[in-house]
């Protein structure tokens, strides 16, 4: 079962700081189209913006982790990286993973 969480942005715009793990945009719009989990952390005293994380596989099955902030309609993608390189959503994507396989 899919759920486009991407409804309501007219396009999306990768900053040149996602690009630095060298993953392409059809594979970020991907995993934001396709997520097994969206993880949304609210805006703080050090972010000004909502920050959304997208954690699913790409099209030839690496998990990604894809950092993005809404501006009007633009989803803008600021971190993209593979989940298990930095660690941080490990359990919450396998979790999600393994829901997938349920549905």
């Amino acid at each position: 079962m899919t759920h486009n969480v991407t409804v309501g942005f007219d396009r999306i715009r990768m900053t040149q700081a996602a690009r630095k793990h060298r993953v392409g945009t059809t594979r970020v719009r991907f995993v934001v189209d396709n997520p097994f989990v969206v993880v949304v952390q609210p805006a703080d005293e050090t972010h000004m913006n909502e920050r959304w994380f997208y954690l699913g596989d790409d099209p030839s099955g690496v998990a990604l982790e894809v950092g993005a902030i809404a501006l009007g309609g633009t989803l803008l993608v600021v971190h993209v990286q593979p989940v298990y390189q930095r660690g941080r959503f490990i359990k919450v994507y396998e979790l999600g993973r393994d829901l997938q396989t349920w549905v």
